[in-house]
């Protein structure tokens, strides 16, 4: 980095501080989002171009915002990618019922006729579109949501929100 260029960082060291107060709600520690404030510093003065006319703290608080944003994207979809559902987890509406309580036993014939039964009666709970969205999910596995929804006619956000009520509906009939 070009003195000019290190004399920007070191004029401005403060406002890093500045715009990470703004973001001082997120689920990152203030010192974490100071660090990525003080990358997005740095990234602004390279990028700077001294003949503009515009001020360097222009360019620095969209440079700054950007990789703060960034960086709250990249932890979100490691939340999305980080959900493990334990076996022990209880099922929603049931108290003492956990996943593991809802498998069937291939030994028990009597466990898997109850399993049935009970995808049966929520199947029958469930309206026109959401039903078909099940289906998709069943005829297609390994297409992802947008694919089975263009199938349907629909949106993938909407696909999504059908196939969260036909899961809710059979776990609600399933419960005893």
């Amino acid at each position: 980095m070009t003195e000019e260029r290190t004399k920007l960082v070191e004029d401005n060291i403060r406002y890093p501080y500045f715009v990470a107060h703004k973001f001082r709600n997120v689920p990152i520690e203030f010192d974490d989002l100071v660090g990525i404030a003080n990358i997005g510093l740095v990234k602004a003065a390279l990028q700077f171009d001294f003949e503009s006319g515009f001020s360097f703290t222009t360019l620095a608080d969209i440079v700054i915002r950007r990789e703060i944003i960034h960086e709250l994207r990249k932890q979100k979809k490691k939340k999305r990618t980080a959900n493990v559902v334990s076996l022990e987890t209880p099922m929603p509406g049931a108290e003492n019922i956990t996943i593991a309580d809802m498998i069937p036993d291939r030994r028990d014939s009597f466990e898997h006729l109850e399993a049935a039964l009970c995808l049966k009666n929520g199947l029958n709970n469930l309206n026109d579109k959401e039903f078909k969205a099940v289906r998709l999910s069943i005829e297609y596995p390994g297409t992802s949501q947008a694919v089975r929804a263009r199938k349907q006619g629909i949106s993938q956000s909407i696909y999504s929100r059908y196939l969260i009520s036909a899961r809710r509906k059979i776990v609600v009939t399933s419960n005893f």
